[in-house]
């Protein structure tokens, strides 16, 4: 009998040995589709980031090269002092025919508006004063163009960025074009382009960290504006790297994402695209719970037959 004992447990033991291999098998196929799931993740995220990141740089380029292409016109002060409504024309002109343009105005040395076109009327924005805009005073201090963080327009009362260019007459400041984008019609237009990819959740930095906006996500940069600021992933974004948020919290979400933070060339802006990890991986934990639910049904019940056919080598003895 002791010989018998000790036979049936060594085929216990040889049948269950059996299963193992498989059950490795099965744990490295979760794995696999763990980290195929992650590595997708961060890849679409990334590629989102990256197309915002080329879209917002080319639209603040654009309002720019809009700026510096009248400031540089030669004889455009003579021209504007001697044939204003010309100047205006064009300037009308030219919002009327690129729409993602918000108004185009032009400063004199001391900061106060001379003229001011922009896609709807706006009383009161010709003799308003800039002086104490820090984009106005920047493009003074430098004589170069300058790209704004957004702010609030004190006339139209709208959140915008600005971009400038200064008219140089004898090495000294005699002009400043400015060019505006509005922050909300921005945020309209990646709201379209987003509509379709499913990605839900963006975030807009500007050059001094504060959120700017997030597509889907109406005056969020209110509760969280400073809410990045001492996020130490920037500090690399800053340097141009292109940084993977794999598990990682942020502040405007309760959840761990996965994701992309990448720079907008040349403006020190950061786009920020995640998914909350959870949203990730919850399919994924739902199809893993019945799995395991199935393996350990079906391995109580070769356990069970295996029990019984050792049951019947008794018999035989």
């Amino acid at each position: 009998m002791p010989q018998l004992k000790s036979t049936k447990t060594k085929l216990f033991l040889i049948q269950f040995l059996a299963i193992i291999p498989y059950l490795l098998f099965i744990f490295y196929l979760f794995d696999l589709w763990f980290e195929t799931s992650r590595s997708h993740v961060l890849e679409i995220n990334l590629n989102e980031a990256k197309l915002l990141s080329l879209y917002l740089h080319d639209n603040l380029t654009h309002g720019l090269s809009v700026s510096k292409t009248l400031a540089k016109t030669p004889d455009f002060l003579t021209v504007f002092r001697d044939n204003p409504e010309m100047v205006r024309r064009a300037m009308h002109s030219i919002i009327e025919n690129h729409p993602d343009l918000n108004s185009i105005y032009i400063l004199n040395p001391e900061g106060q508006t001379l003229m001011f076109e922009s896609a709807s009327p706006v009383p009161g924005a010709e003799g308003a004063s800039a002086s104490d805009r820090e984009y106005y005073q920047k493009t003074v201090t430098t004589k170069k163009s300058v790209v704004s963080d957004p702010f609030t327009g004190k006339v139209s009362g709208i959140k915008i960025v600005a971009m400038t260019d200064p008219v140089i007459r004898e090495g000294e400041v005699a002009a400043i074009v400015v060019t505006t984008i509005n922050m909300e019609g921005l945020r309209s237009q990646l709201e379209n382009h987003m509509t379709d990819r499913g990605i839900k959740y963006t975030y807009i930095l500007d050059s001094s960290d504060n959120l700017v906006f997030s597509p889907f996500h109406k005056n969020i940069e209110v509760k969280y504006k400073t809410a990045f600021n001492d996020e130490d992933f920037l500090d690399e974004v800053s340097k141009g790297r292109t940084v993977l948020l794999d598990y990682k919290s942020i502040p405007t979400l309760d959840d761990n994402v996965m994701g992309a933070a990448i720079a907008v060339k040349d403006y020190n802006w950061t786009v920020i695209s995640v998914q909350p990890a959870q949203d990730v991986f919850a399919p994924l934990f739902k199809v893993q719970s019945i799995s395991w639910l199935i393996i350990l049904s079906s391995l109580a019940f070769s356990i069970l037959v295996i029990s019984y056919y050792l049951k019947r080598i008794k018999l035989i003895f």
